[in-house]
């Protein structure tokens, strides 16, 4: 796990919502709906460096994480200072129920983490 700072997530933040998202024809959506259901999303579980009490409230609130198909180790998940320096917080890409959100676990606390760019999976594809 590397450190990363808030230059980085809001980098990641950026590309995500700067989609420009537009409507796509039948085959198009067929084609989207086919290769979400091919997306590898791994439970809290697989992620033993996170600290127990957020696995815990990522598996209380439905959470899995979305791997990309190349990837050969677990990802998505990180931890470094995105809030303040010296601190030790975590981000995870949280996907529920066809949409993935970035939540920001503060000072390794798994109470009220911050969720920032929601969007649906399939805009991802």
């Amino acid at each position: 796990m590397s450190c990363y700072n808030w230059a980085t997530l809001s980098s990641l933040v950026f590309l995500v919502v700067g989609i420009d998202h537009v409507k796509p024809s039948q085959q198009v959506t067929e084609k989207i709906v086919e290769a979400d259901r091919q997306v590898t999303r791994l439970p809290p579980s697989a992620f033993p460096q996170v600290p127990t009490e957020i696995r815990r409230e990522l598996k209380r609130r439905g959470c899995t994480i979305p791997q990309v198909s190349s990837g050969k180790k677990p990802q998505n998940v990180i931890k470094g200072e995105f809030i303040g320096k010296g601190r030790a917080d975590w981000a995870v890409l949280c996907s529920l129920n066809g949409v993935s959100r970035i939540l920001i676990f503060t000072d390794a606390s798994e109470r009220e983490p911050l969720e920032i760019a929601s969007q649906a999976d399939a805009g991802s594809l």
